[in-house]
């Protein structure tokens, strides 16, 4: 705005009023004019002061205030002052001065030229403008470096929908927003694979965690339920520790249980316990768990190893007995394969429970010469399964040693184990200790080096003993053995296979040598498999027994006498009173001064072995005789009569002999002497009282032997079945009273199918089939007192049916009183004596009945066609006499060959 000066300057302080008349109508030539006008100066300036004043405000009050906007046009205001005050006008100088001049920058700014997308940046040192890349680098927004250049799918984001659950997806041409269903199966999140799920840790990445489904079925969806609380997950793999959980109808298969047990938990299987459960509220119960042993210590977990050594494997079953014992537990030996340990015998002296496995087996180290275990604490109870233990003989020393040593103990059961090389004994019961019950249940041995069940002969005292199932063989001595007097009760039923397998087989060798046995029931079965002479023996004040016996192939031998006959050239007679009698004769007259020996020089009797001797003695009136086998004596005999001996050559000389004493008088005809290498007997008894026992025997020497070793029995009822016997059925040298005998035989005897010697106060009876030549007797019995001899049935063919009752002589003893032969029925024959029936054509006949006193009464009677009887004609001192009659009461001119004779009631009556 252009200044005005009149006489004075002002400034223009307020806009001028646009339409005001004067000022509109004034001119500036006006106002010229009326200037040059002298005469009108006054007047015009006073005008102009008038108009202006009404128009311009000098000071910005009223009524001058400008009513316009006042236009210079194309002038300007000029003459101005640089302004003081904030509303003053700003003069060009004042403005080159204050403000562009003063600032360099404003200066730089000023230079810049003004285009179209100029920026204006500092390059460092001034402000300059750029634009386009220039710009862009400057702003460090250099496309494809620092900043994303165009593009249209940034053009597609930009244009999505913001809406609450979008996400973006591309649908493989644009970027589109998906949510819910749409959204999930886009990404596949029903059905992420396995192996591209993972989890890290927010701390550590390289920790990670996946899920891994292959053990889903096919086709399945498994739901896993999240709990409404903070936990660790559990593994089925892991070592872990659940607490504070409750099982509902579990079923846990293999797995390992602790803690407490409440409410009624049923487990099915085999579960195995390593500790005491503890079941709530079930006291009884737990009891019971307790008392089961449940609780299992295991002797690997102390070092039980097949790779250990023997020191070693000896201490880990020490230290593990001793947690188990402490424990209440169960020692569990299994460790799958053969474990060595050394000696000495694991000391078992506390109430404990083993057990073993099928794979495991305890091995005795070579040459440690001692028990496998030792059972010795009073009052204790042991239990002990499934061990298998072997004692490794062949490295053994000499010592005598056995599995399982009791020495004392209230109560020991072994069940379902296995030994093998022992010398002694699987189980040895020490004569020093008490032990009040044995059980051994279901057992093996095998290839054992001795008994299988021993025990001493001294004070030891077992109340209870009970060997129930098991195969056991390859013994070399008995398989089991009960020595002694003191076992008041025993349970027997065990089979066994193959004895003796070393060494002699002897009478005292048998398979099973049962002594002392107070009752009980036995079963045995026992195949001998021709390795023993004996498979049996119930000895040594056995009774109250029920024995089922079975024993097969005892050895079956030919009988071979080994008597020699010819004094001349096999007998030493130079003792002075005895001699050759003639006729294979040997003769004592009492004039020897001392004891009268013949020896046969020509035989060597084996040592050890066993010998039957059969002796007949006629003529004696005075001292008594003996017969020896070696170094071994028979007891003196001071009768005439038939003598049987069993007798073992204890050793020394290999001779057999007889010899008188001084005063020994009488004959003995070599012709009826034998002298037989022993057979023994399957099934033997002595000392057996008060008893009943049955025997099924089949192949073997002598099917039941009843001897003075170890006492006669008595009371005692016995059936015996017996095949395939090469000597007797039935072989007695013992006196046997009280006893009832049944008998059902069939062999190949030569001598007799029942050879007794003594018969006291019983009855022996039954069916003989056996097949053998004429002329031999079948029963045989040479002293009876008060016996009852048959019935016997010999069945029917060729074979002769003879009962022998006495020794053939008359020397005035007792040895035939009061004797019945009951009603016997044979084929041919029977005879009461030593002749047969004969008939002079008339019906006579005549018995020589060999008794040693003259009967008082006698009567037979005949059975067969035309035959009523018989008329005893005469009875003399060893004849009956008599005369068969027929129907009408004649006599019977001949015997037909189907007659039949029998005699009853036929004794001796006196001392």
């Amino acid at each position: 705005m252009a200044s005005f000066f009149f006489g004075r300057p002002f400034c223009v302080r307020r806009q001028l009023s646009i339409g005001v008349p004067l000022l509109a109508k004034l001119t500036l030539t006006d106002l010229t004019s009326s200037y040059r006008s002298n005469t009108a100066l006054n007047a015009n300036q006073a005008l102009i002061e008038a108009a202006v004043e009404n128009t311009l405000s000098r000071d910005g009050t009223a009524p001058n205030a400008m009513a316009a906007s006042l236009d210079m046009g194309t002038n300007r205001v000029i003459n101005q002052t640089d302004p003081v005050n904030a509303q003053d006008g700003a003069t060009k100088n004042y403005v080159d001065t204050q403000v562009i001049n003063t600032n360099a920058a404003s200066a730089d700014i000023g230079a810049i030229t003004h285009a179209d997308s100029t920026v204006i940046v500092s390059d460092g040192t001034n402000w300059v403008g750029e634009t386009g890349a220039t710009a862009r680098t400057s702003l460090g927004l250099t496309i494809g470096a620092n900043v994303q250049a165009w593009d249209a799918q940034l053009d597609d984001l930009a244009s999505l929908s913001v809406a609450d659950g979008n996400f973006v997806v591309g649908d493989g041409t644009n970027w589109v927003v998906e949510s819910g269903t749409t959204l999930r199966a886009s990404i596949g999140f029903s059905a992420i694979p396995d192996t591209e799920f993972k989890l890290a840790d927010n701390g550590d990445a390289t920790k990670l965690g996946a899920f891994q489904l292959s053990g889903v079925t096919t086709g399945n969806t498994r739901t896993l339920t999240w709990p409404d609380f903070d936990g660790t997950i559990s593994t089925v793999g892991g070592t872990e520790t659940l607490t504070n959980k409750t099982l509902t109808s579990p079923t846990i298969n293999a797995g390992a249980l602790s803690g407490t047990f409440s409410g009624n938990p049923a487990f099915s299987g085999n579960p195995t316990y390593t500790g005491v459960p503890d079941f709530s509220g079930s006291s009884d119960l737990q009891a019971v768990i307790n008392s089961l042993g449940i609780k299992r210590v295991y002797a690997a977990a102390h070092g039980l190893a097949p790779g250990a050594t023997s020191a070693v494997n000896r201490a880990a079953i020490v230290s593990a007995l001793a947690e188990a014992v402490a424990e209440g537990a169960v020692l569990d030996m299994s460790s799958s394969g053969v474990c060595s340990v050394d000696g000495p015998a694991i000391q078992i002296t506390a109430t404990c429970s083993i057990v073993g496995d099928p794979l495991t087996t305890i091995k005795l180290a070579d040459n440690q010469d001692d028990h496998m275990f030792e059972i010795n604490g009073s009052g204790i109870t042991v239990i002990i399964t499934g061990l298998k233990c072997d004692g490794n003989g062949a490295n053994q020393g000499a010592g005598q040693f056995s599995n399982y040593r009791i020495i004392a103990a209230d109560h020991v059961l072994i069940k379902d184990t296995y030994s093998t090389a022992f010398k002694y004994a699987d189980i040895f019961c020490d004569p020093t200790g008490v032990i009040k019950s044995v059980r051994v249940i279901g057992t093996d041995h095998v290839a054992t080096y001795g008994a299988y069940f021993s025990t001493g002969d001294s004070s030891n005292y077992v109340n209870y003993q009970e060997l129930i199932g098991g195969y056991w063989y390859d013994f070399s001595t008995e398989a089991v053995d009960f020595n002694g007097d003191n076992h008041p009760f025993v349970n027997m039923n065990v089979s066994a296979k193959r004895f003796q397998t070393s060494g002699p087989k002897a009478l005292n060798d048998e398979g099973f040598d049962l002594g002392g046995v107070k009752g009980g029931t036995i079963a045995i079965s026992a195949d001998c498999d021709q390795q023993s002479r004996t498979g049996v023996r119930l000895k040594e004040g056995c009774e109250n027994l029920v024995c089922d016996i079975s024993v097969r192939n005892t050895i079956v031998s030919a009988l071979t006498n080994l008597i020699s006959t010819d004094i001349t050239t096999d007998w030493d007679v130079t003792d002075t009173g005895v001699s050759d009698g003639g006729g294979n004769q040997l003769t004592w007259d009492g004039s020897q001064t001392g004891t009268a020996t013949a020896i046969m020089d020509t035989v060597a009797l084996s040592s050890s072995d066993y010998y039957l001797v059969d002796i007949t003695v006629t003529g004696r009136t005075a001292g008594s005789f003996k017969a020896a086998c070696g170094s071994t004596q028979t007891t003196s005999q001071s009768d005439n009569g038939r003598f049987l001996f069993i007798v073992q050559n204890s050793g020394g000389s290999t001779n057999f002999s007889i010899e008188g004493d001084v005063d020994f008088d009488g004959t003995i005809d070599l012709d009826n002497v034998t002298l037989y290498a022993y057979g023994g007997a399957a099934v033997f008894l002595g000392g057996i009282t008060n008893s009943l026992i049955r025997a099924t025997v089949q192949d073997c020497w002598a099917g039941l032997g009843i001897t003075t070793i170890g006492s006669a029995p008595s009371g005692c009822t016995i059936d015996l079945r017996c095949s395939g016997y090469t000597h007797t059925a039935v072989h007695s040298d013992a006196l046997v009273d009280y006893c009832d005998l049944s008998i059902n035989a069939n062999g190949a005897s030569t001598v007799a199918a029942v050879m007794i010697d003594r018969w006291r106060r019983g009855r022996f009876q039954g069916l003989i089939t056996e097949g053998g030549g004429s002329g031999t007797e079948k029963v045989l019995l040479f002293s009876g007192d008060r016996t009852t001899v048959g019935p016997f049935n010999f069945g029917s063919g060729s074979a002769t049916g003879n009962i022998k009752i006495g020794d053939g002589t008359d020397s005035g003893g007792d040895r035939v009183v009061d004797t019945v032969l009951a009603d016997s029925r044979g084929y041919r024959m029977h005879n009461w004596g030593t002749a047969s029936i004969t008939s002079d054509g008339s019906g006579e006949f005549t018995i020589t009945h060999g008794v040693r006193r003259t009967p008082t009464f006698a009567t037979l009677s005949l059975v067969g066609d035309n035959v009523n009887g018989v008329d005893v004609v005469s009875i003399s001192s060893s004849t009956i006499t008599g005369r068969i009659k027929d129907a009408s009461g004649a006599d019977v001119t001949s015997t037909a060959a189907d007659i039949l004779w029998e005699a009853k009631a036929v004794r001796e009556i006196g001392a």
